[in-house]
């Protein structure tokens, strides 16, 4: 079979090193952030605690508005425990929020962790246990840093309240990106009733906020606690921690509408602040901060501002607003504008359902989806589009597995929150007006669910994002690329695209100094077990400088006239509760890439001359160049394994130069043609991931040069037979080929033969010994080797084949 110059026929041999003996193959992990917030215009001293953190160099901040200086890392131990403490700086105007934060060290790319940026001055939990009868006072508009330490534990507060004054809670510990932490949120009046409490938020997840007016003057008491008092033991120590925003602020629960075009200034009512409705004039971005098209924007009433920001979602769609009654076709709310629209609106009650009419042409591709759970709302949504006599052209509650990408908001193997939100691609039967039909799933409904639902005609589009591996939060660290120097580094690149079938290319808008990137074109084809993939390799110049930066990605398409629009996707995942299952994750849009220093290993791949057949085996070589002072244990294995192949590791990698082999075997299954494979180094400490890694090379798969049938036989202990192999020929092939029976049960051997490719049957010698084991024997085989390019060329044929083996003596004519 003709081998293919194009990089779709390729494969990335990756090899990933560890160990604790140099600081670049350490892990750099920060596992713990101190303090977890500090209001905007602060200067605080942050203290990251974690692994890998001792030659940190700066800090990337996905968001602007943070800066940190005065750098003092601290190593504890030869594991790579460390400390790194850093003045961070916060603007005056610093959006309110949570930022992610990774650690660049010379090593390269930490893990990533959060920041909040609050509104409010911070205090310190009282260091003693308190209790309703003698709780902590605070002040009106405060940040509390707290933390729930023991199994049980209840954190009292008290604060002296006028009446018909508004009193707020907003709760940040889930979001904090810790473990799980469920909290649960009680104000007591003067008496010690209870006149409010609450468990989960749409807009906070799992952290509880609420507030209310109080009716009479006194001292009220604020009660928090994890919901289940932490009876298994797992919220003690660092995971509980907490903010604690209580104070005289706006704390409204939703916004509607949901968002709008950009650089356009819309009239935002916030719904759910206690003392009712309110309006404020928002102006969007011209340009959203995320490629998700999410911004987040603040609450402000009587000059206080909600700590928690409200998402708002920023498309070219013009907005539609709800109009009541619209709950059936008659009384659907119009649009005369044309698509692309955004439908806004609230199921404001229980059974609500809400209509919106929309005119479209026949033959035309459309998209409408919800946004809802992405927007932080507790909308379920259930989707329905239909004619104007109320017949259904569509329904649709989920999304489609397909359309789930990395991100968090749409990963069902985590809480299922976010993945809930409706998408549909759909034609309309004639030209016309139809309804969008808007409801929740469990009809429910309340001030917080609110919507926004963009229909537009369908464009092509592209997702992507750094594969992880299961157990998902332990891939965290994986999720960025740190390229030695003189070095390559490589990850497996995933993708979902939509409506185009084209081929085509992506490569990041940036890339450090000294770096450069390959990969094979995206064809569509699964790789891995759940998406399209392709391996992707940096490469660092031996001079390249160390540096870092984060960066989005762009496509160009095989088709010139074609526009692609391209979105890398990341989540990292916490929250966790066991055994595979997030209650919050963390989306990024930029992908993490660093020049790092040298690496103690090099590798390069031995081009492969001949394919892997169906039903055949074939074993990569890789050259390897160890510092023989690099001391763990280094072994390689497929990090993803194409359709139909299977691979087994390698042994150890030796120290100095080595050549190591890697087999791999397909069955009959593996589609033929060119597959990028990636193969990983693994140590005893190694998560997955991607790491350092020989050039792309084609690895090519191609039907078997013939097929073989073994007849069945039998045979007497101590005597001879012959098993005869009808040959079927499907490729020509040069020179001779070996046919080797394999298989066979102890005690029994068998000569091997010589086959052309006109050769039509073989007969294969068995001898069998004096104390062969009895039986019928259903595992033989046969191996033909022939030769292409000067390489062997394995097929592994016949399987199943069988051989009866029977007593010595056996008298003539009895049933064998």
């Amino acid at each position: 079979m003709p081998r293919s110059n194009s990089l779709r026929q390729s494969i990335a041999l990756v090899l990933l090193v560890a160990g604790v003996a140099f600081p670049q193959s350490q892990l750099r992990t920060i596992q713990q952030i101190e303090p977890r917030g500090a209001p905007r215009g602060a200067q605080v001293e942050l203290t990251l605690r974690g692994y890998g953190l001792g030659t940190a160099r700066e800090l990337l901040f996905y968001r602007s508005g943070l800066r940190a200086t005065n750098f003092r890392p601290t190593v504890h131990d030869q594991e790579g425990k460390s400390t790194l403490k850093v003045l961070l700086s916060i603007d005056e105007n610093c959006p309110l929020g949570e930022y992610a934060i990774r650690v660049l060290t010379r090593s390269g790319i930490s893990s990533l962790h959060t920041f909040y940026v609050g509104a409010y001055p911070h205090v310190l939990e009282r260091e003693r246990a308190t209790t309703f009868e003698k709780p902590q006072q605070v002040s009106l508009n405060c940040t509390v840093r707290g933390r729930i330490g023991a199994v049980g534990e209840v954190d009292w507060y008290a604060l002296p309240m006028r009446a018909d004054q508004r009193l707020a809670v907003d709760v940040q510990a889930v979001r904090l990106a810790q473990g799980l932490f469920d909290g649960h949120l009680a104000i007591f009046d003067p008496t010690g009733r209870v006149v409010a409490e609450v468990d989960d938020t749409g807009l906070g997840s799992q952290d509880p906020m609420l507030s209310i007016v109080v009716p009479k003057a006194g001292l009220y008491r604020v009660a928090f606690r994890e919901s289940g008092y932490g009876n298994e033991g797992s919220y003690k120590g660092p995971v509980g921690r907490y903010l604690l925003h209580v104070g005289s602020f706006p704390r409204p629960l939703a916004v509607f509408p949901a968002g709008g075009r950009p650089g356009e200034t819309v009239t935002c009512r916030f719904l759910g602040d206690a003392r009712g409705t309110f309006t404020q004039q928002v102006t969007l971005p011209e340009v959203p901060a995320t490629n998700a098209g999410i911004v987040h924007v603040a609450a402000e009433r009587d000059g206080a501002v909600a700590p928690t920001p409200h998402p708002l979602r920023v498309s070219p769609h013009e907005n539609v607003l709800e109009v009541e009654p619209n709950d059936d076709t008659d009384r659907a709310t119009p649009t005369p504008q044309a698509i692309p629209l955004a439908f806004n609106g609230v199921i404001s009650k229980k059974r609500d359902v809400d209509c919106f009419r929309f005119r479209a042409s026949k033959g035309v591709q459309y998209v409408a989806q919800v946004f809802a759970r992405r927007i932080r709302s507790q909308l379920d949504s259930v989707l329905t589009v239909q004619d104007l006599a109320g017949r259904p052209l569509v329904t649709v509650d989920d999304p489609p597995r397909r359309l789930r990408t990395s991100m968090f908001h749409y990963n069902t193997h985590h809480a299922g929150w976010f993945a809930q939100d409706s998408y549909v691609a759909f034609q309309v039967p004639e030209d016309g007006e139809y309804i969008v039909r808007v409801a929740d799933q469990l009809k429910k409904g309340g001030p917080d669910f609110h919507y926004r639902v963009e229909l537009e005609v369908a464009q092509p589009q592209i997702h992507l994002w750094v594969r992880r591996n299961p157990p998902y939060w332990r891939a965290t660290p994986g999720q960025s690329i740190s390229v030695p120097r003189g070095n390559r580094y490589a990850t497996i690149l995933s993708y979902h695209r939509s409506f185009f079938q084209n081929g085509i290319s992506v490569r990041p808008q940036q890339l450090p100094t000294g770096l450069r990137v390959t990969a094979p074109p995206l064809d569509g084809r699964t790789v891995t077990t759940y998406a399209a993939a392709v391996p992707i390799v940096f490469e660092a110049a031996a001079n390249a400088p160390l540096g870092g930066l984060l960066t989005r990605f762009e496509s160009t398409s095989s088709n010139p006239t074609e526009v692609i629009q391209t979105n890398y996707e990341q989540s990292a995942y916490y929250g966790l509760n066991p055994p595979n299952y997030c209650f919050y994750g963390v989306d990024n849009d930029r992908l993490a890439v660093a020049v790092a220093e040298e690496f103690p290993v090099k590798l390069k791949l031995v081009v492969p001359r001949s394919p892997l057949v169906q039903e055949g085996r074939l074993t990569l070589l890789v050259e390897t160049h160890r510092d023989p002072d690099f001391a763990p244990p280094v072994q390689l294995e497929l990090l993803s394994v194409p359709p139909g192949i299977a691979a087994n590791a390698s042994d150890p990698v030796p120290a100095g130069k080595g050549l190591v082999q890697i087999p791999l075997e397909a069955d009959r299954s593996a589609p033929v043609g060119s597959w990028p494979i990636v193969v990983v180094a693994r140590t005893a400490t190694q998560l997955h991931g991607g790491g350092v890694s020989t050039q792309i090379a084609p690895l090519e798969v191609v039907p078997p040069y013939l097929d073989l049938a073994i007849e069945r036989s039998a045979v007497r202990r101590g005597q001879t037979t012959w098993l005869i192999a009808k040959i079927e020929q499907k490729v020509p092939f040069s020179g001779s080929a070996t046919v080797e029976l394999r298989g066979l049960p102890p005690g029994v051997t068998a000569k091997s033969a010589m086959i052309t490719h006109q050769t039509q049957q073989v007969v294969l010698p068995v001898q069998v010994a004096a104390d062969a084991l009895v039986g019928l024997h259903k595992t033989l085989y046969c191996r033909v080797t022939l030769q292409r390019n000067g390489q062997p060329v394995v097929h592994h044929l016949g399987r199943g084949a069988a051989l009866r083996i029977e007593p010595a003596g056996l008298p003539d004519g009895e049933n064998r």
